[in-house]
């Protein structure tokens, strides 16, 4: 395993459990762009990786259409097993 893979299998196993959140999925499908936004912030303010990255996540779940993910997050609830099959090829 990577650095940084450890987000990949993380989600698997919120959806396993049952209840999936709109904030969840969300995080889970923009990793790229967290990313790169906490990267700017650790740079532009010298916070540490994990203050930046839950900061960026915050920012964009703010800016983020609310309505779809929670829309898409109860999609992915009622059809867990095509979601589950459809992450583990990445």
């Amino acid at each position: 395993m990577k650095a940084g893979d450890s987000q990949t299998h993380v989600f698997p196993l919120a959806v396993l459990s049952g209840k999936i959140l709109p904030r969840q999925l969300f995080i889970y499908e923009n990793q790229d762009i967290i990313k790169k936004t906490y990267l700017k912030i650790c740079s532009q303010t010298g916070k540490p990786g994990g203050a930046a990255r839950q900061q960026a996540a915050k920012m964009l779940w703010d800016d983020a259409d609310q309505a779809e993910w929670k829309e898409r997050a109860e999609e992915v609830q009622n059809d867990i097993s095509s979601y589950v099959c459809s992450i583990s090829v990445k």
